[in-house]
């Protein structure tokens, strides 16, 4: 649950339903490679975001032993004359990381920060182990 200045009260039946909404866009990625366009986002150096509505959680790829290589994905103008990045060639494994609620026009630079400090720490787990 998070705070939600259009619900009315919390919890929110919408939010329930969102995050169904995001887990089943996960497990679709995990199963078939591929995401539909309103279904993620390229933040930043690597790192997307799954997106369903208003919740987001961050992603990237790595080898599984610590090494990680930014995935910045194609950029293709769409047919309304806007811009998107395509899903690139992902590594074999795809972690999860910072999930947040959408409280803005562009992702925080906080929540930016929270994504590249999990990751960090993520990766780091793998080379000690």
């Amino acid at each position: 649950m998070w705070d939600d200045p259009e619900a009315e009260s919390l919890p929110d039946e919408y939010q329930p339903t969102l995050r169904r909404r995001l887990i089943a866009n996960i497990e679709y990625f995990a199963n078939h490679g591929e995401l539909g366009r309103d279904s993620y986002n390229r933040l930043r150096d690597g790192i997307w975001e799954f997106k369903a509505s208003g919740v987001r959680i961050s992603f990237y790829d790595t080898d599984g032993i610590g090494g990680y290589d930014p995935k910045h994905g194609e950029r293709v103008s769409t047919w309304d004359q806007r811009y998107i990045y395509e899903l690139p060639e992902f590594d074999e494994f795809i972690r999860l990381g910072h999930a947040f609620p959408k409280t803005s026009q562009k992702t925080t630079e906080a929540d930016l920060a929270s994504c590249a400090t999990v990751r960090e720490e993520d990766l780091e787990h793998d080379i000690c182990n």
